[in-house]
């Protein structure tokens, strides 16, 4: 079995906002990192990180990232601001037997435009590693953070390890929110 985590980027907001508008949802946030506040959700599910990510960007009226990583097969990134919002899967290189699963380069274009709309990164730049060939996708989400210039400690870390391993897997400090 491979890593499943997610993790959230609030780009432009303060450590104390964010835990405020985490409200009842239970997760860890961290001290800010120049710009950004990480969030480690309690839950890994995509309903719940696409949730999360549109609630906080809702509530502080802020640019939010979304990254989870399911089973090292497949990353999910999704991005969410006043303005727009765009989401993107995208599989291993393969499946078993062969069988490729399928995502919309229209999502690839459409979550790079956003990146790159929001000043994080260059369309072609984004797509370039979306678009790679990757055996993992926590990989895939290593290289995504580099591109769009957020921390590396990201990778492989969500609410779950954080618990199992204790914060001090991450080189900042982690606040609990929420109840779980």
């Amino acid at each position: 079995m491979g890593a499943t985590y997610s993790n959230l980027v609030v780009v432009g907001r303060s450590t104390q906002a964010v835990v405020a508008a985490m409200g009842d949802r239970a997760g860890f946030v961290s001290d800010e990192v120049g710009e950004f506040v990480a969030v480690f959700p309690r839950e890994d599910l995509a309903s719940v990180v696409a949730g999360t990510v549109a609630a906080l960007s809702a509530a502080l009226s802020a640019l939010v990232l979304g990254f989870e990583v399911d089973d090292s097969d497949v990353l999910r990134c999704s991005i969410r601001s006043d303005d727009e919002a765009a989401s993107v899967e995208v599989p291993m290189r393969s499946r078993p037997l062969g069988l490729r699963r399928r995502r919309s380069d229209g999502d690839v274009s459409a979550y790079a435009g956003a990146v790159e709309r929001a000043g994080l990164g260059a369309r072609d730049a984004v797509r370039s590693v979306l678009d790679a060939t990757y055996v993992f996708a926590d990989d895939r989400h290593e290289d995504l953070l580099g591109t769009l210039g957020l921390p590396g400690y990201l990778r492989g870390v969500g609410h779950r390890y954080l618990l199992a391993d204790g914060p001090g897997i991450v080189p900042i400090r982690l606040h609990r929110v929420g109840s779980g």
